[in-house]
C-alpha cells in the first residue's frame, strides 16, 4: 500500500488583531479514494491576556481492519 500526503498553510494577519490560518491535506491513497481535508482557524485577541479562537475542518480516516471486515456493533 502506497499513500502520499501533500501539506499546506497559509496565515494570514486581517487586523492588528485578528489572524486567519488556512490548511489544506491532499490524501493521494492507491487502496481508497483521494480526500482534499481542509481547516480554517480565525483567531481574535481582545487584548494581551484575553483572546477568541475558532476553527472549523473536515478530515478523512482511512478504514481499519474492523470497519472493512467486521459488522457493527451497536
Amino acid at each position: 500500500m502506497k499513500n502520499i500526503v501533500y501539506f499546506a498553510n497559509k496565515s494570514f494577519n486581517v487586523s492588528e488583531k485578528l489572524k486567519t490560518s488556512v490548511y489544506l491535506r491532499y490524501d493521494d491513497s492507491k487502496e481508497y479514494d483521494n480526500f482534499l481535508s481542509q481547516k480554517l482557524i480565525a483567531n481574535y485577541n481582545f487584548s494581551n491576556k484575553i483572546s477568541f479562537s475558532y476553527s472549523i475542518a473536515r478530515s478523512f480516516k482511512a478504514p481499519n481492519f474492523a470497519d472493512i471486515y467486521c459488522a457493527p456493533a451497536y
